[in-house]
């Protein structure tokens, strides 16, 4: 095959990942008995093609694969004609399958051989597989995706058709959004595809980044959070993408896993992931974004923790203490306020020291004006949308703190429309949201206002 060359160092596909749902069904597939009689009485297939699947049909499932390779051109000639024309879901089920358990086994000048007769039968790289790909039945089209990512793999992507490859991609994009028990297939496809540069190229250019991280966080199968992390930590190895990651709020994201999740090996290929990405960024501001959400999430906490209890694993163990330091160094060179505007433009607040710290608000309460205030506008904007009780009752009480410390900063509140909604607040079935608002109402309103709320009484906790 002159126009496509071996790539024979990405051709092996982990399938140590089993996803239990198509595993099952294919044993089923395999068992099962096609009347090809009947398709050959109807007048549906030819003589030959009877013969020729009839002969496929009765052998042991163990001795199937010796003769397809035997007879090459003629099976997969037949099959692959069949496959395009059939409109049966399990006799397609039946072709696909037994492609499937072929192409795992295939040695590589064979593989070549099987290209060849796809291409010279259907003019296409891909053959009738991508037309497949629109069908309903979820078996079928996660067999055809498993054959084309093997091919996807085993073959020179620049000679490969470039709108075949976008297409299949958009399938594989489609195949994330909705979670079905097939959704480790995509995935385990992808797994093997974002080794390859172009590949990972084409994924980021259909918006496949976004997609891991819009679906990372609500995915509950452990199992599907490694794979969609290792997808990740493949991508982090790619130092032209690690700045857009970081912008997804991925950082955010696996923070939060991290410290929800139980299973070691989601952790360690977190922790895998975040190196290749601080090695990878050159921006001191990308960099204080990443350590900014890992303090919001106690991230080192987790550290701590992790530490306490001993890594066994050695790399995981040293990818643990280079965050450590990593933290630690970054932590030392931020001032408070690029902490305190970090966790403002975050829109998750908590009491980060900050907060109450009255020597912060004497030497930071005018850099709230600054960007025609816009620290301002969100304390605002937070108290209006944010569904979030804790970021609420924060956002009042800086408010507060502002008008304490600059008290003519009372009518630029009035005019951002602060004061309003704080009113509205008093309201609120959240027993510490009205007591805040109470406090920051008297601080807005009335000149004595250290008096008075000296003798507000708190809200004891149950």
């Amino acid at each position: 095959m002159d126009r496509l060359s071996l790539n024979s160092q990405n051709f092996n596909i982990d399938y140590s990942i089993v996803t239990n749902e198509i595993e099952k069904m294919a044993i089923d597939v395999r068992r099962c008995r096609i009347n090809w009689h009947s398709y050959y009485e109807a007048e549906m297939i030819s003589h030959y093609e009877f013969k020729v699947m009839q002969e496929i049909s009765v052998l042991p499932v163990h001795n199937r694969n010796r003769h397809l390779v035997e007879n090459l051109d003629k099976c997969t000639s037949v099959m692959l004609a069949l496959v395009s024309r059939m409109s049966k879901d399990q006799t397609i089920q039946y072709i696909l399958t037994i492609l499937d358990d072929l192409l795992k086994d295939l040695p590589y000048n064979v593989y070549v051989i099987f290209m060849e007769i796809m291409k010279s039968k259907f003019n296409s790289d891909f053959g009738p597989l991508l037309k497949l790909l629109t069908r309903s039945d979820k078996f079928i089209t996660n067999q055809c995706s498993q054959i084309i990512t093997k091919i996807l793999l085993l073959f020179n992507p620049n000679l490969l058709n470039q709108e075949d490859i976008f297409y299949y991609f958009s399938y594989l994009i489609d195949a994330l959004s909705n979670v079905t028990p097939f959704t480790g297939v995509s995935i385990r496809c992808l797994q093997s595809l974002l080794k390859i540069d172009e590949y990972c190229t084409v994924f980021h250019k259909k918006g496949g980044f976004a997609i891991i991280s819009s679906i990372l966080l609500n995915m509950k199968s452990y199992q599907l959070q490694y794979q969609l992390t290792f997808c990740l930590w493949l991508i982090s190895f790619k130092q032209e993408y690690c700045s857009y990651i970081i912008s997804l709020d991925v950082v955010n994201i696996m923070c939060q896993i991290v410290r929800e999740s139980t299973k070691e090996k989601v952790a360690r290929m977190i922790f895998a992931t975040f190196r290749n990405i601080i090695n990878n960024l050159n921006k001191d501001s990308e960099l204080q974004q990443i350590v900014f959400s890992m303090i919001r999430n106690d991230f080192i906490k987790k550290i701590e923790s992790l530490e306490t209890k001993g890594i066994h694993d050695i790399e995981y163990k040293e990818d643990v203490t280079f965050m450590n330091d990593f933290i630690c160094k970054e932590m030392e060179n931020l001032s408070s306020f690029e902490e305190y505007a970090s966790e403002l433009e975050s829109s998750q607040l908590y009491w980060s020291p900050p907060h109450k710290s009255k020597n912060f608000w004497t030497e930071n309460v005018l850099r709230l004006h600054e960007q025609n205030y816009k620290l301002l506008k969100i304390l605002v904007k937070l108290i209006e949308v944010s569904e979030d009780s804790t970021t609420v009752v924060i956002a009042i009480h800086d408010i507060g703190q502002y008008v304490s410390h600059f008290p003519r900063g009372k009518s630029i509140i009035d005019k951002l429309g602060g004061k309003t909604l704080i009113m509205q607040c008093l309201l609120s079935k959240d027993r510490s949201i009205r007591y805040q608002a109470l406090v920051v109402l008297h601080k807005l309103m009335l000149h004595n206002w250290q008096h008075l709320a000296s003798n507000i009484v708190q809200p004891v906790e149950n």
